[in-house]
């Protein structure tokens, strides 16, 4: 649909695990590809319920590979299912908004929640679970009790880590057929969705609308 990324990946998202690194950059190019089909003004629905089918399934065999590489390590049962229970969510909080998707197409051309939903979707897997889990593992591996490495990973994450999201689009060719363009002006909307508080986003075309 576009080339242009929403959610850019980012070095800080990188777990250090290769395994899940490179599937959750995957995970990113679907949400990506939703992203960009939900705010084009094309005529999508049929690809996008394609992309949320393909969102579903690939998370779930994420889940079962990263589910493995945890279930490897010597980590109470307590911690595991935990992580486990989060990952069930994941996957019914994705249905949820493909059914949303579907059931209500009038709020198409308002796309704010679904793209927050998205970008808190992605961030809390990534960075508010994933990494802290990872972090742990590595404290063990290291020789840390328990309890150390799980203050150690939130001191880390400064939490356990509370993640919000704000972020900014610019369309193509709309929004500049430049790419230093589309992202300076990706950039701009970001800062003002930032301004305007947690969990939200905010398109560039509505920048440019306002007056001086």
């Amino acid at each position: 649909m576009s080339d242009i990324e929403i959610f850019p990946w980012s070095l800080h998202f990188a777990t250090g695990v290769e395994l899940i690194d490179a599937q959750h950059q995957e995970l990113v190019r679907i949400l990506n590809e939703i992203c960009s089909g939900v705010l084009s003004t094309k005529d999508h629905d049929g690809a996008i319920d394609r992309l949320f089918l393909e969102l579903i399934s690939y998370t779930k065999r994420h889940f079962e590979r990263e589910e493995a590489f945890f279930d490897q390590h010597d980590l109470p049962p307590q911690l595991v299912d935990d992580h486990k229970e989060k990952h069930r969510f994941l996957v019914a909080e994705a249905h949820r908004l493909k059914d949303y998707y579907e059931n209500h197409p009038q709020d198409n051309n308002d796309p704010e929640e679904l793209l927050t939903t998205l970008a808190l979707w992605l961030t809390r897997h990534i960075l508010s679970e994933d990494m802290w889990l990872v972090m742990v593992i590595d404290c063990l591996d290291n020789g840390m009790s328990l309890d150390e490495a799980k203050q150690h990973a939130n001191q880390e994450m400064e939490g356990p880590a509370d993640v919000s999201a704000s972020v900014g689009v610019a369309l193509y060719p709309e929004d500049g057929v430049q790419l230093d363009d589309l992202l300076r002006h990706a950039d701009d909307a970001m800062y003002a969705a930032k301004k305007g508080g947690k969990n939200s986003y905010r398109l560039y075309s509505e920048l440019a609308e306002k007056p001086a």
